[in-house]
């Protein structure tokens, strides 16, 4: 492949234009299709060694909404503040076959200077628990803890409603928050829904 030329240069390494076009697409052709096998024979073996299961795509399923339900207070907390707490007797024939105490929903409401009942958006939720008192009368509880900066203030009720939204099942006499490290019981009985 070396050229001498009249002025009696040399050229090394021309390539030779008089072979053949096709024999250069030919070489060219097996050259990328080997390269593309390669590459495509890695690929498809790499999947083969992890194999991934069909999985479904995620869902998202809402659930009930947050209540405001606190942690039982430590010590200090009651020492800083008090507690208040809900007592309400259910009758001997509640229907407790169609209506749960978890479905029950309490409110605390505060009277205003013209007399006024309104919601404490933060004192509202399910009762806490159910218990059995020394009479053998089955009684739901439910407790709020109070800060510093409410202690002594009302007057306060109490509303028990059969549901978030449903019927009045009952209503507190008035009450005062507690004072320092003080629980005051608040207790009603529940009407038949």
């Amino acid at each position: 492949m070396n050229e001498t030329h009249e002025n009696g240069a040399r050229r090394e390494n021309t390539p030779n234009l008089n072979q053949p076009k096709w024999l250069v697409a030919i070489l060219l052709s097996l050259t990328l299709t080997t390269f593309l096998g390669v590459m495509c024979a890695g690929t498809a073996s790499s999947r083969h060694l992890t194999p991934v299961a069909a999985q479904p795509p995620p869902t998202w399923t809402p659930g009930a909404p947050p209540t405001k339900t606190p942690l039982a207070p430590s010590a200090a907390q009651v020492s800083a503040g008090g507690l208040v707490e809900l007592r309400a007797t259910f009758p001997g024939s509640w229907p407790w076959d169609t209506t749960h105490w978890h479905d029950l929903w309490t409110v605390v409401h505060w009277q205003d200077e013209w007399g006024t009942w309104r919601t404490v958006d933060g004192w509202q939720g399910e009762m806490d628990r159910v218990s059995v008192d020394a009479e053998e009368r089955i009684v739901g509880v439910k407790t709020w803890w109070v800060g510093e900066a409410q202690l002594g203030a009302g007057p306060f009720r109490w509303s028990v409603y059969l549901g978030q939204n449903g019927p009045l099942l009952a209503r507190s006499e008035s009450f005062y928050l507690p004072a320092a490290s003080e629980i005051v019981e608040v207790e009603t009985a529940l009407w038949l829904p």
